[in-house]
């Protein structure tokens, strides 16, 4: 019980704003739909591990949040301390942001 509230609040106050921002960068550029696909899937499958986090260590978990409110830090960084799988997408999500940019 007390693990699915856990991971409702991590989608709710982590990965769903984060999913908006993606969301947002990358339909500006013009991004493949496959590399949103790729990092919001990865994004979700990262829930029970960040659950995990939340767990063995809710004061990184609080500071974390702070970090990411604040500015300090962002939700892909999250995202790859808790799931380092989750680099590979990033980075050609990253990757295709700059060069659109440019």
């Amino acid at each position: 019980m007390l693990s699915t509230v856990v991971a409702y609040l991590i989608h709710a106050l982590i990965l769903g704003p984060f999913h908006a921002q993606l969301s947002a960068a990358v339909s500006k550029a013009q991004a493949p739909y496959a590399i949103v696909a790729q990092v919001k899937t990865c994004a979700s499958l990262a829930v029970p591990s960040l659950a995990r986090k939340v767990g063995d260590d809710p004061m990184w978990v609080v500071s974390t949040a702070v970090d990411i409110w604040l500015g300090r830090s962002s939700p892909e960084r999250l995202l790859l301390v808790v799931s380092p799988e989750c680099g590979p997408a990033i980075d050609v999500a990253r990757g295709y942001l700059r060069d659109r940019a440019a």
